[in-house]
């Protein structure tokens, strides 16, 4: 069973997701020519990329988790809004 739901936040959680692996590819490789830099100003360069992405990346995170608490708050209100009203039971419900 499908959950349109879902549907309508993909591509906002892919996006993130994405961004996010490709900012660790970024420090890996960024970490991996670190222990090879001969000099120290591009090992100091190196670092200031790789705190950058780590940076972008822990910003990423903290607004998808936002917006996810954002969407499921709404998701609730909408249910809540949809629920039939509860009314007391009429006194002429019951007759025949």
């Amino acid at each position: 069973m499908s959950n349109p739901g879902l549907a309508s936040r993909g591509p906002r959680c892919s996006l993130t997701h994405n961004l996010i692996n490709k900012l660790s590819v970024i420090v890996g490789e960024c970490e991996l020519l670190n222990e090879h830099a001969m000099e120290a100003e591009c090992a100091r360069r190196l670092g200031v990329i790789i705190k950058t992405a780590q940076t972008m990346a822990a910003e990423l995170q903290r607004h998808h988790c936002h917006c996810e608490e954002i969407e499921m708050g709404e998701a609730r209100k909408q249910r809540r809004e949809c629920q039939p009203e509860k009314t007391a039971p009429s006194r002429w419900t019951n007759i025949s």
